[in-house]
């Protein structure tokens, strides 16, 4: 992983508007997502302006892929291959893409995704860290299939010397990260930043603080009924499609973010390593690396989803 005395990329608006055309594929989604979001009840959308912010464009409405459309097709074209010619070693297992190849996304396998991981991580049969990243996805998809995230579509910083607020890429202005407040109110003053916290204090600790938090200020305003919610660390799958997709801008930026997705075992019991997604230096929205549950050593954020229970 980049330390935080790497230079930051610097991209900028003119370039982070040269998006490509969007498919006929990717406009249904979009339309979906709209969808979706007009269909929710009053108290659902408290919940998510509560959590999120006021305003538009606080989050993307994203639906989970099926098993059936996690395809070798599917993960050749949201996961591209490396191409050599495309990017330049920097240091072992770490590359920077040339050129912005995908108007506004930088997008590729990490350097390591064919290496070879330990038994005692994944289980006997030899397997490469893609393959039990897209045997991992797989099995989390499968367990969330048909599940709609409200997710954050909060820029994340670019985390260097001390530039780590969300909100912007700069990562300088604190009073944008609407959670920010809620994350010091718990953890004290001391912890100003996304940045630092384990797997475990996010979803242990912080997220189910929170979530009470605006059920009790719900309850307090009145509102006869509280709509049955969860508030989770994006899936990995869910935060490539948002990368890809809607925000490619926070593909640019070394801040990795902690998901949900845990690395299965090849007997589907769940390990203690988690996903990392979105490190610009190892592949943007195509890095995916895992580290422990209890790792806060890295420039490791997290990125927030709901999920409605009906």
């Amino acid at each position: 992983m980049p330390g935080e005395k790497r230079n930051p990329i610097i991209v900028s608006k003119e370039e982070l508007k040269k998006f490509r055309p969007l498919s006929k594929e990717e406009v249904e989604q979009i339309s979906r997502s709209k969808e979706e979001k007009e269909n929710l009840t009053p108290e659902q959308a408290l919940v998510l302006k509560e959590l999120f912010g006021e305003g538009k464009g606080k989050y993307d409405a994203l639906k989970m892929p099926t098993p059936g459309e996690l395809t070798d097709e599917y993960f050749e074209q949201m996961y591209p291959p490396m191409e050599t010619k495309k990017v330049e070693k920097i240091a072992d297992h770490i590359y920077r893409q040339k050129e912005d190849t995908h108007n506004g996304l930088i997008s590729f396998r990490p350097g390591y995704w064919d290496a070879i991981e330990e038994p005692e991580t994944v289980g006997p049969v030899p397997e490469t860290t893609g393959q039990a990243f897209i045997r991992s996805v797989k099995v989390e998809a499968n367990n969330l299939a048909g599940k709609i995230f409200y997710t954050e579509t909060i820029q994340k910083p670019i985390f260097h010397d001390g530039c780590w607020y969300y909100g912007t890429r700069e990562g300088k202005d604190p009073n944008k990260d609407h959670i920010l407040p809620m994350i010091m109110e718990i953890y004290g003053e001391f912890q100003d930043r996304r940045h630092g916290l384990t797997w475990d204090q996010i979803t242990t600790e912080l997220l189910p603080k929170i979530k009470e938090k605006i059920k009790a200020k719900l309850i307090k305003s009145g509102k006869t009924s509280v709509p049955d919610f969860d508030i989770i660390l994006t899936p990995a799958l869910i935060s490539n499609i948002q990368m890809t997709k809607y925000h490619p801008e926070n593909s640019w930026t070394y801040t990795a973010e902690w998901t949900s997705t845990p690395l299965y075992k090849q007997d589907n019991t769940v390990s203690d390593l988690r996903w990392l997604v979105g490190n610009v230096d190892e592949g943007g929205a195509g890095f995916v690396n895992r580290f422990h549950r209890s790792g806060t050593w890295g420039p490791f954020g997290f990125r927030l989803s709901v999920v409605f229970n009906k």
